[in-house]
């Protein structure tokens, strides 16, 4: 599930929120992937690792974010187990006029090994899991308050390169030009 969410009045100090209708997430009949990181419109925000008990906050663009998804053993097993799409649950790197996830994935198709579709947030991202009959999980994402719950499209989406459809000129092998006597 996922959902819009805005400020009442985005002029307040302490805004009330408004959540919009959840609805079925675009990735919802696919067995998804979740990769959680704290972002911008151009970075991604990870810790590195200073000791044996410290760590660093650190900017980083999203080709060395792809680079570390890929390299993530953890993931690589998600990724063996689940047939779905990567949804990023980080906040804005697909806001409008960003880089980070336009960056990220296309990085992540063309220097490695995953093929997978990308969807990322154009706004800030709150995720929420309650229990009913079953464990359910939603995700919101922030948008303008002039739009609400009319805006159309929460997620940009990245797709893998597909091979070409079987059948096409372009698979073909070149043709084999043989003599019979």
């Amino acid at each position: 599930m996922h959902y819009a969410f805005w400020k009442e009045d985005p002029e307040a100090k302490k805004p009330t929120w408004v959540f919009g209708r959840r609805r079925a997430a675009p990735w919802a009949d696919t067995d998804p992937v979740y990769a959680h990181a704290h972002a911008d419109a151009r970075t991604f925000h990870v810790s590195i690792k200073t000791g044996r008990w410290g760590s660093k906050p650190v900017q980083i663009d999203g080709a060395t974010y792809a680079e570390l998804l890929a390299a993530n053993k953890h993931l690589a097993q998600a990724l063996d187990t689940r047939a779905g799409p990567l949804v990023l649950l980080s906040c804005s790197p697909a806001r409008p006029g960003g880089s980070a996830a336009a960056s990220m994935s296309g990085h992540l198709h063309s220097r490695t090994n995953i093929d997978r579709d990308v969807y990322a947030a154009k706004g800030d991202v709150m995720t929420q899991t309650w229990r009913s009959r079953e464990e359910v999980s939603s995700v919101g994402v922030e948008v303008d308050s002039s739009v609400g719950d009319a805006a159309d499209s929460l997620w940009e989406v990245h797709r893998a390169p597909r091979d070409t459809p079987a059948g096409s000129d372009d698979q073909l092998p070149p043709p084999t030009v043989r003599n019979e006597l």
